[in-house]
């Protein structure tokens, strides 16, 4: 039995950590001293003085006490026993936990479960070294500082590191982790604060920028990106903390920043470059317009080109103006100047029309931007952009494509008097080609004038006062007729006219019409919706005449028959000019009927009447 003031000895089980701990014997027992005190006998308890018995009746004797002092003190001498037991079993249970690393345990991603001591000592002493050479990264807006902890006063302690893992502890837990197995154990760090707020800062000192927006350049056919950091200023108390709390699980570490981005960062700059450089620039580009088509490499109107930044975005500029100037220097051709709408009509009498050409000049304001455009689509071709200049109508207020058809033709026989055709011929080119817009009217005189021999007329047949005669534009009536019959069967109203004074077989009896200068003349109006163009010629010994327009009325006409019928008498004339001529037809008098309609509703009902004179005989005194 250990003597009084003996105790329990833990130095033998408690080993430095450099000690190679017991052998394989030594493990298999464990010795534990206990104090003396708690193996003796108790003492028993002294019986307590008897009360002094009250005066003044007596008291019976009092019987004497059983006693249980002697068993309670075993009692009490065993359960210490079993607790010194207990608690040296205990402390021995961790002293044998300290012999070996609990399975599962890692420590900075090494696993060191179930190694010795002298292991784990190993294995820590060598990661505490790797990770105590490997540089702390500060990395900001795309910009770094390092510096090794040992610089910035971290370090992992092995030692300590070691003891969480291995060194005598009274925690349960370390027990339980034996048992069912341990986890991540973090490493002892030791901290030099004013060391580690010293490379903070020096670090800081070099990730602290001012804020400079991106630029993008045009080198040849390729963008360029200059600049675009944000401005940086570094919390250095916050990233002291930061790496404190960060290391040594992580190297690289965010610094706590104010970070304040450029107008152009640098990220939009070089996305604005990849666009530029991989499609827009990459392959030539296609013009096409009425005029042409021009193909345009890269370098070529890359020249005319910059690069523009407004509010945060950046855009491709092209100088349209220089561009156009250097195109037409090329191709003048790609402009032209506007050419009017036109009417005319072809060999066989047919209407031809030409429907101008607008005026084209190449938009300078749109042509750059166009460019630009094209080379962002996958065809990479667009329109020649141009401002234009209307086509001018042949006749002001005339739209062209009234005149889509014939509505009234009308022709008269020539008899052979060639030098009277040749004044018909004339005066049928005065009339082709003449527009009369919708209200208009169609002056004869006017369109024929001036009669005269310098106006390419020659003497000819002329009827003066019912007498057979010669003047300049002999036969004119004729054409006077022809127009009359054209108008009245395209349903134009007939402002004026006058029929002959005497009849010729050749014209419609009643329905004709004469002219002479300043005295009569032949006028129509064209009260339709539709522009209308004349159209006249000679042709196989007849005169025609043509209106081309758009169809409006629909005309019927019927004749009465001849009435007051006076044969040809023999008239005697006088003078130098007289010339004799045979007797013609015999006056009567007739009336024409015209119904005009649109569609199915009679718009006009008029009649004419008319009383030719008979064409008497003519001899000269």
């Amino acid at each position: 039995m250990p003597s009084e003031g003996d105790e329990v000895r833990l130095d033998a089980i408690i080993r430095p950590l450099d000690d190679p701990g017991p052998t394989e014997r030594e493990r298999s027992s464990v010795t534990v001293v206990v104090p003396a005190e708690l193996l003796a006998e108790p003492e028993p308890e002294p019986e307590p003085e008897p009360e002094p018995e009250p005066e003044p009746e007596p008291e019976p004797e009092p019987q004497p006490r059983r006693t249980r002092a002697p068993t309670r003190h075993r009692a009490l001498a065993t359960l210490g026993v079993l607790g010194a037991v207990l608690i040296a079993a205990y402390v021995g249970g961790q002293a044998w936990a300290t012999q070996s690393v609990a399975p599962g345990v890692t420590v900075l991603g090494v696993d060191v479960g179930g190694l010795s001591s002298n292991e784990a000592n190993s294995a820590i002493r060598t990661m505490a070294n790797e990770v105590n050479s490997v540089p702390v990264r500060l990395e900001i807006a795309g910009v770094a500082a390092e510096f090794l902890p040992g610089e910035a006063g971290l370090r992992v302690d092995a030692s300590a590191t070691l003891a969480r893992v291995v060194g005598f502890t009274l925690d349960p837990r370390r027990l339980l982790a034996h048992l069912n197995g341990g986890g991540p154990v973090e490493p002892v760090v030791a901290v030099e604060r004013g060391t580690l707020t010293g490379a903070v800062g020096k670090a800081a000192g070099f990730l602290d920028r001012r804020q400079q927006s991106a630029t993008v350049t045009l080198d040849g056919a390729r963008a360029v990106v200059a600049g675009g950091t944000p401005s940086v200023a570094i919390d250095r108390d916050a990233t002291a903390r930061l790496v404190l709390d960060s290391w040594p699980e992580a190297v690289a570490i965010v610094p706590v920043a104010q970070v304040v981005q450029p107008e152009i960062p640098q990220a939009t700059a070089q996305e604005f470059q990849e666009k530029i450089n991989g499609q827009i620039l990459s392959a030539p580009v296609t013009l096409v317009g009425p005029n042409g088509k021009v193909t345009l490499e890269p370098e070529r109107w890359v020249q005319f080109a910059r690069i523009e930044s407004a509010q945060g975005t950046l855009n491709l500029v092209v100088d349209g103006a220089a561009l156009a100037a250097d195109l037409l220097a090329e191709m003048p051709t790609l402009n032209n100047e506007p050419r009017g709408a036109s009417v005319s009509f072809d060999a066989a009498h047919q209407l031809v029309i030409d429907d101008g050409l607008p005026g084209r000049t190449i938009d300078t304001t749109a042509l750059g931007q166009r460019v630009v455009k094209a080379a962002s689509t996958a065809t990479r071709t667009s329109a020649i952009p141009y401002e234009t200049t209307a086509v001018a109508p042949p006749t002001q207020n005339v739209n062209i494509d009234d005149l889509k058809e014939l509505v009234s033709e009308f022709s008269t026989p020539l008899p052979y008097i060639p030098i009277r055709t040749k004044n018909l011929v004339h005066a049928a080119n005065k009339i082709s080609n003449v527009i009369v817009p919708p209200g208009g009217t169609f002056d004869l005189t006017e369109v024929l004038s001036p009669i005269t021999i310098a106006g390419g007329y020659f003497p000819a047949g002329v009827i003066t006062d019912g007498i057979h005669t010669e003047g300049v534009g002999g036969g004119l009536s004729q054409m006077a007729t022809t127009v009359y019959n054209a108008a009245y069967f395209a349903g134009f109203d007939i402002l004026e006219h006058r029929e002959h004074s005497v009849y010729f077989t050749r014209y419609p009896a009643g329905r004709e019409a004469t002219i002479y200068t300043g005295q009569i003349n032949m006028v129509f109006k064209n009260d339709t919706p539709y522009a209308a163009i004349m159209s006249a010629y000679v042709e196989d010994s007849r005169l025609y005449v043509d209106i081309w327009s758009t169809t409006y009325y629909r005309v019927e006409t019927s004749a009465s028959p001849r009435s007051n019928v006076r044969y040809p008498g023999t008239t005697v004339v006088a003078g130098p000019d007289c010339v004799p001529s045979k007797a013609g037809q015999p006056g009567f008098t007739i009336t024409n009927y015209r119904k005009v309609y649109v569609a199915d509703t009679l718009v006009k009902d008029e009649q004419d009447r008319w009383t030719y004179r008979p064409d008497n005989a003519i001899e000269c005194e």
